[in-house]
């Protein structure tokens, strides 16, 4: 079953938030960032897919800034 992404600008060459999942997937040149986050929602202290799409991306956006 496919399910729905969105572009995530700012983040590698392309890449693409998945609510249901709470995962991003980004590339830059041959790296790969694929950052899920998984828990119950109550683990969280902001669970809103906002602030997750945000600090996700932030987090791919570093991987992919300090690869060579």
């Amino acid at each position: 079953m496919p399910l729905e992404a969105v572009p995530l600008n700012g983040v590698g060459d392309r890449a693409a938030w998945q609510k249901d999942l709470h995962e991003i997937i980004a590339e830059r040149n041959d790296v790969l960032c694929d950052v899920t986050a998984v828990a119950e929602m109550s683990d969280f202290v902001n669970s809103s897919d906002d602030f997750l799409e945000a600090h996700l991306g932030s987090l791919c956006a570093k991987v992919l800034g300090a690869s060579p």
